[in-house]
């Protein structure tokens, strides 16, 4: 199954080109741990409800208490890693001012299925009524998510940040 992500366009008012827009995901609504599963087995999981659940919150219990016991935890859906937060004074932690926190990151499988995605465009999103232009062009499907990415990394055209754009920016 070929996934889709439908995105509506913004006006960029802070660009200089009146043609550039912003997208913003027109979301499809909200899927909870019951959702997935119930998705699941609509495609025929091999295990019942409850054992799925089970094992899921038991798989998610499990990651929490590695990571916050100093383990990198590799999930395959994403990566985290505990972090500090907040200056030690004194050798002493403060917990006005100190706070554990988790970095996490995109792990393979939802790289796998960032790369396998669509973007669909809907429509034109006016900012200050927040309805939609039926005039614009719609739906139009653009190629790999991540191939916009790649092309603002190889745009040769957008000034190079530091003396460069100083350079760009002040014509001197």
């Amino acid at each position: 199954m070929r996934k889709s992500l439908k995105v509506l366009l913004r006006k960029n008012k802070l660009a200089m080109d009146s043609s550039e827009f912003n997208a913003q995901i027109a979301f499809s609504g909200n899927a909870d741990m019951n959702y997935i599963v119930d998705r699941m087995q609509e495609e025929g999981m091999s295990v019942n409800r409850e054992t799925a659940l089970e094992i899921i919150s038991h798989f998610q219990r499990k990651s929490a208490e590695l990571v916050v016991s100093g383990f990198e935890v590799n999930t395959g859906l994403v990566n985290m890693h505990p972090l500090i937060k907040g200056p030690i004074h004194r050798h002493e932690w403060n917990p006005k001012i100190n706070w554990i926190d988790v970095s996490v990151f995109p792990g393979r499988v939802l790289y796998k299925a960032i790369n396998e995605t669509m973007v669909e465009i809907i429509s034109e999103s006016n900012e200050n009524t927040g309805e939609t232009d039926p005039a614009a062009e719609s739906p139009t499907l653009h190629g790999n998510a991540s191939n916009y990415i790649n092309s603002l990394l190889n745009a040769k055209e957008t000034p190079a940040c530091g003396i460069a754009f100083r350079t760009w920016l002040c014509k001197s």
